[in-house]
C-alpha cells in the first residue's frame, strides 16, 4: 500500500473525538500534498515492546468501559463499530505500551494513544475501519500507518455495524452524536471544518516553509469526508460507506480496498459540479466525482485562469485565483495583465509591463 501525506482532515477530527481534545489538519489529501499538519516522530521510540505488549496482551482487547481496560488505556465506546482499548502513548514509548502491531497516533502535542497498525486495508476490517497514514517516521521518512475508524450502517460479511450508538456517515464513528444538516454537504463550498458535515478543503493552503497562503486549485474551498475505499464497477465509482451523493476515490494510485480515501460528490456530467470542477468519470454515462479541472471546454470562474500543472508526471488543470489580472497568486498590481503562467508569483510590481513567465518583463522590478 502507497499512502500519500496530506492533510489529516476527518482523520484529524476523528481521533480529536476519540480523545476528546481538539485537533487541527493533517492526512490523506486529493492533491498528494504534504502540509505541516501532519506530525513527524521527535523522538522515535527503538526500546524493544514489552512482552506484554507484543503478544497483544490488553492491547486492543474489546471492552464495554474503561473497567475493561488496563491502566493507562481507555475504552473507546464512541469511534470503532466494535470498542476496543486504546492505551495512551507518546511516540517515545510506541513499541513498549502500543506493541509490534500497535502505532501511536499524536492528537495535542506529543501525546496521543495507540490504534492497530497495519500494511493494507483488510488489516482493519475486523475493527471496522480503514488503514491510513498516522505520521511520518523522522528516522526514515516513511509513512506509520494505522487502523482509522471507518463505520458501515450494516454490517457486511467482513465489516461490523455499530454496537453502540450509530454510524456517522461524514465523520465514519460510531456516536449518539446526529449529523449536522445546517453544514454544507460533500460538495459545498467552505472556508472552516465548521461550515462542513465532514472536512474543508480550503481555497488556500500554508506554505510550511515560507508560512504564504498559496492556492490550492479548490474553487472557494470543498466540503468532504474518508470513507474505506472500494474499486470502481461498470456503473463507476463506488459509494462505498460515504455519504448518500459522494463516492470514494483513492488516496493513492496503488490503494487496495479498506485503505482510507476521500469521499466527493458524485456526478454524471460536469453540469453536476459547480465552477472550477470536471467530473471525472472513467468511461461514458458511468457515475465520476466531482474533482478541481479546467479545460478549453470547462472555463474558470471570472477572475480565475485555468492553469495546466504537472504534479507527479501527471498533467492537472485547474483554476487559480488571478489577484492582479493574470497570474495566479501574483500579489502585484500590474496595471497591463499578465500573460505568464507561473503560479504564485510573489511580486511586488513596480511597473505597468506583462508579465512573460515569472519575471515582468516591462518592469522595473521581479513579478
Amino acid at each position: 500500500m502507497t499512502v500519500t501525506l496530506g492533510r489529516l482532515g476527518i482523520v484529524g477530527l476523528v481521533f480529536a473525538s476519540l480523545a476528546g481534545v481538539a485537533c487541527g489538519p493533517g492526512m490523506v489529501t486529493p492533491d498528494g500534498s504534504t502540509d505541516a499538519g501532519i506530525s513527524t516522530d521527535a523522538a522515535p521510540d527503538t526500546s524493544p515492546p514489552s512482552d506484554a505488549s507484543d503478544a497483544g496482551v490488553n492491547v486492543f482487547k474489546p471492552c464495554t468501559g474503561d473497567s475493561d481496560c488496563p491502566r493507562g488505556a481507555s475504552c473507546n465506546v464512541i469511534g470503532f463499530p466494535r470498542p476496543i482499548c486504546l492505551p495512551s502513548c507518546t511516540v517515545s514509548n510506541e513499541r513498549a505500551v502500543c506493541g509490534a502491531n500497535g502505532a501511536c497516533v499524536v492528537i495535542q502535542g506529543s501525546a496521543g494513544f495507540c490504534v492497530p497498525a497495519c500494511s493494507r486495508g483488510a488489516d482493519c476490517d475486523a475493527y471496522g475501519g480503514a488503514c491510513g497514514g498516522v505520521r511520518q517516521d523522522s528516522r526514515t521518512g516513511d509513512v506509520v500507518t494505522g487502523c482509522f475508524p471507518s463505520c458501515v450502517t450494516t454490517a457486511t460479511p467482513t465489516r461490523p455495524a455499530c454496537t453502540m450508538g450509530m454510524c456517522h456517515a461524514y465523520l465514519g464513528l460510531c456516536t449518539d452524536m446526529a449529523v449536522d444538516t445546517s453544514r454544507g454537504d460533500n460538495g459545498a463550498p467552505c472556508t472552516a471544518n465548521d461550515q462542513c458535515r465532514g472536512i474543508c478543503e480550503t481555497e488556500f493552503d500554508m506554505d510550511p516553509n515560507t508560512g504564504a497562503q498559496v492556492p490550492s486549485g479548490f474553487v472557494g474551498g470543498l466540503c468532504y469526508s474518508q470513507g474505506y475505499y472500494q474499486r470502481p464497477g461498470t456503473s463507476g465509482f463506488a459509494q462505498s460507506n460515504c455519504p448518500a451523493g459522494s463516492v470514494v476515490v483513492p488516496s493513492s494510485t496503488a490503494a487496495t480496498t479498506g485503505d482510507l480515501g476521500n469521499c466527493y460528490k458524485s456526478c454524471m456530467t460536469d453540469n453536476d459540479c459547480r465552477a472550477g470542477y470536471q467530473c471525472r468519470t472513467g468511461a461514458a454515462n458511468t457515475t465520476g466525482v466531482c474533482l478541481p479541472g479546467c479545460s478549453a471546454t470547462r472555463a474558470c470562474p471570472a477572475n480565475y485562469n485555468c492553469v495546466t500543472q504537472t504534479v507527479q508526471g501527471t498533467s492537472i488543470s485547474r483554476c487559480y485565483p488571478n489577484t492582479d489580472g493574470g497570474v495566479p497568486g501574483d500579489s502585484g498590481t500590474d496595471a497591463a495583465a499578465d500573460t505568464g503562467t507561473t503560479v504564485n508569483d510573489a511580486g511586488p510590481d513596480t511597473g505597468t509591463g506583462s508579465d512573460a513567465g515569472s519575471t515582468d518583463a516591462g518592469d522595473a522590478g521581479p513579478g
